[in-house]
């Protein structure tokens, strides 16, 4: 049987539309618990996350732990639709957002926004994914944001929060929990890790 992207997302978000409102803050702070106590998050003078929406792993307590420890805190922007361009901007107060590209919380660009540049400092971006398998392949929202940022800061940690429905268990007649090659593309960027509320991957 063929499968393809569309297909394994539908699949896979309507399993985690499916988890209740508790099912979702319970898991999403055990994830939390478990990035905070990396070194890729503990060494990190700047943090590079996604504002939470929808049935995604929230990461409103990450924002807020990272600006009271002083760190320096970017979530992502969209800036250019066509290119598949973002920019991560520098935020001061976990409420730093507004509705932006198909309503996801973004922070406003302004004459004062600090950008985060690749640069010598230890940064780590937290990102989403819809689906993942055991080798950290990701399959995304289809937008390319994130690979087409993350090729461009290849010097940038990577880690990537997921609930364990988000893994991919292979098709209907196989067994493989690896995505078939006819899905993989050279540009896809892996996370480093895959966080999920029962392991490190």
């Amino acid at each position: 049987m063929n499968i393809d992207k569309t297909t394994i997302r539908k699949k896979i978000i309507e399993k985690r539309d499916s988890l209740s409102k508790e099912e979702i803050s319970k898991k999403s702070m055990s994830i939390k618990e478990s990035l905070i106590e990396t070194s890729e998050y503990s060494e990190a003078e700047n943090v590079l996350i996604y504002a939470s929406m929808r049935n995604e792993v929230i990461t409103d307590g990450i924002i807020k732990d990272a600006l009271s420890k002083g760190k320096n805190v970017f979530c992502p922007k969209v800036t250019d639709k066509k290119s598949r361009q973002m920019t991560f901007v520098k935020i001061e107060n976990p409420d730093d957002f507004v509705k932006g590209y198909y309503g996801i919380r973004e922070p406003l660009i302004t004459d004062k926004s600090v950008i985060c540049k690749d640069s010598g400092l230890n940064s780590l971006v937290v990102m989403p994914g819809v689906v993942f398998d055991r080798s950290r392949n990701r399959i995304g929202y289809g937008g390319g944001f994130y690979d087409t940022f993350l090729s461009d800061h290849s010097t940038f940690k990577k880690i990537a929060l997921a609930f364990d429905c988000q893994l991919y268990e292979g098709s209907e007649n196989g067994s493989s929990d690896e995505f078939p090659c006819e899905l993989l593309d050279e540009h896809d960027v892996k996370p480093d890790k895959i966080i999920t509320e029962f392991e490190i991957i």
